[in-house]
């Protein structure tokens, strides 16, 4: 149960840290272009 705790604190962590830089790309528009840039160099 222990190692389940570890992981769920993991999750947690992973779930802030992706609402933190979606709430960045909310208040930055500037950042949108870099991440289209980014996209597309993925594609």
């Amino acid at each position: 149960q222990l190692e389940f705790a570890r992981f769920e604190s993991r999750y947690y962590i992973f779930l802030i840290a992706a609402m933190i830089l979606l709430m960045m790309e909310l208040l930055i528009p500037d950042r949108k272009n870099k991440w289209l840039k980014i996209e597309k160099l993925f594609r």
